[in-house]
């Protein structure tokens, strides 16, 4: 088995083991923001308007299931794996909208993976990505499974959240998440995870091409989450 047709094995599940780690204890009731239902709407759709062709790489979308989604009713989840036809390689992106902060904690790859049965393969490691000549934080994760050495599985993944409250809300640990669910004026504007899952055995060069690609390509996601509820 070769190492795209493992990752094309892992894409259905990926969604999967997200949807689980979400659902989280709620303690209290966020504080109601005017515009945030249009703020929600305007991610959603920024969301859905990102392309299915992506440089060289060609999507065709995955589908969360009905339950997960009735269980956590999130803004907006997108799973679309990508093929890149000249060279057989594939990378999925997933991005998870939810419409309150507390849903995210413990939604990153450090919990979800490994309850999922991978390993992780040493620390996550401190990444960045470029948006308009401006450097953001980003965490670099490896994971492994498998019963023998020949048919391990191997995944690589880039990571970040979005938080609302302009660009430095652009965070690569789950801290700054759960400081934000934690209180009542920010729980209830949401927060997002995106994730870049990258082929085993790709070389630093290609991975961060890919990279530099796919952030550019929901760079207005990423936009519209960070700037929060308008202020007219």
């Amino acid at each position: 088995m070769n190492a795209w047709t493992r990752l094309n094995r892992a894409g259905p599940f990926v969604t999967v083991i997200v949807l689980v780690a979400i659902g989280v204890f709620r303690g209290f009731t966020p504080v109601q923001t005017d515009g945030v239902d249009e703020y929600f709407d305007d991610v959603r759709l920024t969301i859905e308007a990102i392309p299915y062709r992506i440089g060289p790489w060609i999507g065709r979308d995955g589908t969360p299931s009905e339950s997960a989604q009735r269980l956590l009713q999130p803004n907006k989840i997108m799973q679309r794996d990508y093929t890149n036809p000249s060279t057989g390689a594939q990378a999925s992106l997933l991005i998870v909208h939810c419409g309150d902060t507390r849903d995210m904690e413990g939604h990153w790859p450090p919990n979800c993976y490994p309850r999922a049965g991978w390993d992780q393969t040493g620390p996550g490691r401190d990444d960045t990505f470029s948006l308009g000549g401006v450097v953001y934080p980003a965490k670099r994760y490896s994971f492994e499974r498998g019963t023998s050495v020949a048919d391990r599985s191997r995944l690589n993944i880039f990571n970040f959240f979005v938080l609302p409250g302009g660009t430095s809300a652009i965070v690569s640990d789950m801290n700054d998440v759960s400081r934000a669910s934690q209180r009542r004026t920010t729980a209830g504007l949401g927060a997002a995870q995106i994730q870049l899952l990258i082929p085993a055995g790709m070389d630093d060069d290609a991975q961060r091409e890919l990279i530099d690609e796919f952030t550019r390509a929901v760079e207005p996601t990423i936009r519209a989450i960070a700037q929060g509820v308008r202020r007219d």
